[in-house]
């Protein structure tokens, strides 16, 4: 097992191993802790996670973020017999689905305890890409595929990147069965998601149509990512404006309606 950890939230890395601890699975897990905390040996998430892989002795390697909680005690079991008898496949918890192209997971987030998007319906279903909060792979298909340091070289969008390197080998990305929790609902910002979007815009052009990912949807191309950004630099201004004048609360929940009716805002009790 890898984790990796890039903050100081001692006690969510405590709650991670205990969760670890309670599996049912019988073989050894081997936990390999990264801290890029103090020294800052880890330029990018993706020198991070493959020097993690280089580290690691078993046939099978788990991606997991500090505050990804194990609540189903049958994960790490399961995903292990899954990978076994599917050497080329990289499995996630969170991805967008190929059936509809959007989001699928079982997983239960932040402090609301909630769902934000469709469940996987108790099945595996095959995803075009995967969220980093989770992602399982057999060694032997990290070794072919690797994580790209050079376009991934921040701390942005390399679960995707090695899953079109994954697809356009021929291989399949799943969107795995798993009802755990992750302690936060992050929406990435700022120029290094900007610049990573970008590279991998770059890498891709002419060999995919879009990039998709749990929180990001644009057309591969350089002119596809600007349109992107655009309109979220206007509506990242609007929102200042709204908390200025005292409206954002009910902007907020105006917004969550709206991703209710699309599908977007799933509560834990509804399907």
């Amino acid at each position: 097992i890898y984790k990796r950890t890039y903050n100081n939230l001692m006690g969510q890395i405590k709650e991670c191993e205990k969760w670890i601890d309670c599996q049912d699975y019988d073989g050894e897990i081997e936990k390999i802790i990264l801290d890029n905390r103090g020294n800052k040996s880890y330029v990018s998430a993706a020198s991070a996670l493959n020097d993690g892989s280089e580290k690691a002795t078993g046939d099978i390697l788990i991606f997991m973020h500090q505050d990804v909680y194990l609540w189903d005690t049958t994960a790490i079991r399961r995903v292990a017999e899954y990978l076994k008898d599917n050497e080329k496949i990289i499995l996630g918890a969170a991805g967008i689905a190929e059936q509809d192209g959007q989001n699928h997971y079982d997983i239960f987030m932040d402090k609301e305890k909630r769902k934000y998007a469709w469940g996987t319906g108790g099945k595996p279903l095959s995803a075009i890409t995967l969220d980093e909060c989770f992602i399982a792979m057999r060694k032997t298909l990290w070794q072919e595929l690797k994580f790209d340091e050079k376009t991934c070289n921040d701390w942005h969008f390399y679960g995707a990147d090695i899953c079109y390197a994954n697809s356009l080998k021929g291989n399949k990305n799943v969107i795995f069965p798993l009802e755990i929790f992750h302690d936060s609902f992050g929406t990435p910002s700022g120029t290094g998601f900007y610049n990573s979007a970008l590279s991998i815009a770059k890498k891709y052009n002419g060999k995919i149509l879009r990039i998709q990912t749990t929180c990001f949807n644009a057309k591969c191309s350089e002119r596809g990512v600007k349109r992107y950004f655009k309109p979220r630099r206007l509506r990242n201004f609007f929102k200042k404006i709204l908390r200025i004048i005292g409206l954002f609360p009910l902007a907020e929940k105006i917004n969550k309606n709206r991703k209710k009716k699309k599908g977007l805002f799933v509560g834990e009790n509804e399907n």
